[in-house]
């Protein structure tokens, strides 16, 4: 075999090696939090549990107005053979938000009512009841909570009542703006348009009491 025969085949070798490529490889990662709590509360006279603890309002520019937020209530109130008179109570306790810069730039009011019934920064009663009537007063999913008698659960000091998914609606009706002059939904003058642009924090806050009387 000659030289250039030799020469020929040697590249025609090399040619048809492949060498591989090698692969490009791209990570990303996300993440997600939940704000966790767990509450153990053997003992039941009266527990209010939220189904979620954050609101948001997002504003309407064409209406002029805020989005509306709800929330639920589970409410756990203890049931006591010989009791006369019932009743339970609530109230907003803190519902204002302010302006992240400051309430000198501008503040919301937060209203709502509980299962239909309006609350305010005085107690309102959302059940109330006597041994002669029964329930005569209930907010909407609170009817079957007659306090006079045991309840259909069991607790170490007792029994108590239940009522879920008592519905919370919560509206943005007033504010300030930065001379601190009240302003109101749907007011041509001072309607909540005038309010300062940005974001509005705080929290909003519902006290409850029960009480049982026996004569």
């Amino acid at each position: 075999m000659n030289a250039a025969l030799n020469k020929s085949m040697l590249v025609s070798i090399f040619a048809s090696v492949a060498f591989p490529v090698l692969a490009a490889t791209t990570t990303v990662s996300s993440s997600v939090t939940w704000k966790a709590e767990a509450i153990k509360k053997t003992d039941v006279e009266l527990n209010v549990f939220a189904s979620n603890d954050s609101l948001q309002f997002k504003w309407d520019p064409t209406n002029k107005r805020f989005s509306t937020a709800s929330s639920s209530l589970t409410v756990q109130a203890a049931g006591k053979v010989g009791t006369t008179s019932y009743q339970i109570t609530s109230q907003l306790t803190r519902n204002k938000l302010t302006h992240v810069s400051g309430a000198a730039i501008g503040t919301v009011s937060i209203s709502s009512a509980v299962g239909g019934i309006a609350m305010d920064v005085a107690p309102v009663s959302i059940l109330e009841g006597d041994r002669t009537k029964g329930v005569t007063l209930a907010a909407s999913g609170m009817n079957g909570m007659n306090l006079e008698f045991e309840g259909p659960n069991a607790a170490t000091n007792g029994t108590y009542h239940e009522a879920e998914r008592v519905k919370v609606d919560f509206n943005i009706l007033s504010g300030t703006d930065s001379k601190n002059s009240p302003l109101s939904r749907g007011s041509a003058e001072a309607g909540l348009d005038k309010l300062a642009d940005g974001t509005y924090e705080g929290v909003v806050e519902m006290n409850f009491v029960a009480s049982w009387t026996k004569s």
